[in-house]
């Protein structure tokens, strides 16, 4: 989906972020080493960034402890 993904994106389960299709985030790190909290939707089946920007502590806190590695 997005190239320098290796995890499983988190679906945005918080009401006021409810969506169809669901609102989904992740953690990952640019081609030049910077750290985004991407948000974004998959729409037939071609995601669609909604936001992007630096990740809060508590984002990153969540990402490490729920996001699975995606596998090799």
């Amino acid at each position: 989906m997005f190239l320098n993904m290796d995890r499983t994106p988190l679906k945005d389960v918080r009401e006021d972020h409810d969506s169809d299709p669901p609102t989904l985030w992740m953690i990952s790190e640019t081609n030049h080493r910077r750290r985004l909290k991407v948000i974004f939707i998959v729409s037939e089946g071609n995601p669609h960034v909604k936001s992007a920007y630096e990740p809060e502590p508590e984002a990153e806190r969540i990402w490490e402890k729920k996001a699975p590695y995606l596998p090799e």
